[in-house]
């Protein structure tokens, strides 16, 4: 479990800036924002906080935590807490 904490503070980041006016639509997958090098940024001046997965497709350690973690965005997005959710391919 400490391995499991240890790698999800490794691989999870909360990336937080002052919120801006202009709006983006994002694409969403089962309550996560996709994004990428072109708006990660903008998803974080305009949501304010963001907490963000990065993975890579190959990689066997994050495929095994993607489904504990999209469990956990989904509880923390029905809760309705403010908090938001994406994942970066890296």
């Amino acid at each position: 479990m400490k391995l499991l904490v240890g790698y999800l503070l490794l691989t999870v980041a909360l990336l937080s800036v002052s919120a801006d006016t202009q709006t983006t639509k994002f694409v969403t997958e089962k309550n996560l924002l996709i994004l990428d090098d072109d708006n990660l940024q903008q998803a974080i001046t305009q949501y304010g906080s963001v907490l963000v997965y990065f993975y890579v497709p190959w990689c066997t350690h994050t495929g095994k935590i993607s489904s504990t973690l999209q469990k956990t965005y989904t509880k923390y997005y029905k809760k309705k807490t403010g908090i938001n959710f994406g994942k970066v391919n890296a």
